[in-house]
């Protein structure tokens, strides 16, 4: 009897042991998984800024611009850094994280699309503004991200990734007129990245709901296990 007994605990403990191992290994995967779709984000969403610079000199012969209007429209993208900083912890504080998040990329998206068909300069000058506002929420967003959300030690690293977006968006720019040699069809190829960007978004939140199903459903075993033994 005690030897059956003993089987009995040693097989309980390691089927303990190999589920403590499936979690933490899911977990690991969680975590890395989130890791790089919010460092793709964080690179992508600001790769519009790096292209402001290489698309002054695109604009100014299709939209008549003067050396001071140049000036004054490089400068938009980064002014809106300043605007829009002290509202976004309102925002992030205040709403739903994925729907302010959701909402800015799409309409981010959205004014890419029209910049690369627009007619009239004004609707450039908007655009440069507004190419700055969402990174500022993504790059704001990351403090108030859930915690289970944040790998350990990386969350830090992940604002820095932004860098990686200015240069893509100074090198790409280059090469898709010289492969195209038409400046809409090259535009279009340029702002793929806020198809990569708005994709990424998606992924998280995806993850972070099939945690919250999983977990649900892991209670619902416990429970059921507990009700039987009871």
């Amino acid at each position: 009897m005690n030897n059956v007994t003993s089987i009995s605990d040693h097989s309980n403990s390691n089927e303990k042991s190999d589920k403590s191992n499936i979690k933490e290994t899911r977990e690991y995967k969680y975590k890395l998984y989130t890791f790089v779709i919010i460092s793709l984000l964080q690179i992508f969403i600001n790769y519009d800024n790096g292209v402001v610079p290489v698309m002054l000199n695109w604009i100014q012969e299709p939209y008549n611009f003067s050396s001071t209007e140049l000036g004054l429209m490089g400068s938009l993208s980064y002014f809106a850094y300043v605007v829009m900083s002290p509202l976004m912890p309102y925002i992030l504080l205040n709403f739903s994280t994925q729907l302010s998040m959701t909402v800015a990329l799409n309409i981010n998206l959205l004014s890419l699309c029209i910049y690369a068909l627009a007619i009239n300069k004004y609707i450039v000058y908007y655009i440069f503004f507004e190419s700055s506002t969402v990174p500022t929420l993504t790059l704001q967003s990351v403090a108030y991200l859930p915690h289970r959300l944040k790998p350990a030690g990386a969350s830090f690293f992940i604002c820095q990734y932004q860098i990686f977006g200015f240069a893509f968006g100074s090198i790409i720019p280059g090469l898709a007129i010289d492969i195209f040699k038409n400046y809409t069809a090259a535009l279009c190829v340029i702002y793929l990245p806020g198809f990569i960007a708005l994709s990424s978004f998606i992924f998280i939140m995806y993850i972070k709901f099939y945690r919250i199903k999983t977990a649900k459903m892991s209670g619902r075993i416990i429970y059921i296990k507990v009700v039987v033994v009871m």
